[in-house]
């Protein structure tokens, strides 16, 4: 549902605005630019933690407690894997904003918070730690990758 919610909401808006937001949501690999690629990837991450405190906070509002982790997971994984292959694009993007919304932004928000009596959320210091070295890494690396191909396009 907030994928669809999205969707609309980014129609409407690029409508609105001209036109001008689609090339905002154009998709691309920036396979040259770091900046803009760990500028995207970092922004990617946050729209995954948007969608898990939005819809836990949705269902707190509508039934009165948070909902169930997994569920939460496999219809922001869903939703959002149908929004990128509808928004088309190359395969490596499509599975690289994939995983860092869908993995890190909403896999490592579910995975660090847990319910207590379906109202309250905690988070364990240790887990939240180690967690977000992954897509840490993986910005680092990516970073180098255009790195090395910005080097060889430029004399």
């Amino acid at each position: 549902m907030l994928d669809i919610l999205f969707y609309a909401f980014c129609s409407a808006a690029g409508w609105l605005a001209g036109n001008k937001l689609k090339k905002t949501f154009a998709p691309s690999f920036y396979k040259d630019d770091w900046y803009q690629w760990a500028t995207n990837q970092m922004a990617h991450m946050l729209l995954g933690l948007f969608f898990v405190v939005n819809t836990m906070f949705g269902n707190y509002i509508a039934q009165g407690e948070l909902a169930y982790k997994w569920v939460v997971f496999v219809g922001i994984a869903i939703g959002y894997l149908i929004f990128e292959i509808k928004q088309g694009g190359v395969w490596n993007d499509i599975a690289e904003d994939f995983v860092f919304v869908v993995i890190y932004g909403a896999g490592i928000t579910l995975y660090n918070f847990d319910a207590i009596g379906g109202s309250i959320a905690q988070s364990s210091i240790i887990d939240t730690f180690w967690t977000f070295y992954i897509p840490v890494v993986h910005l680092i690396i990516g970073i180098l990758y255009r790195l090395r191909n910005a080097s060889k396009v430029q004399p």
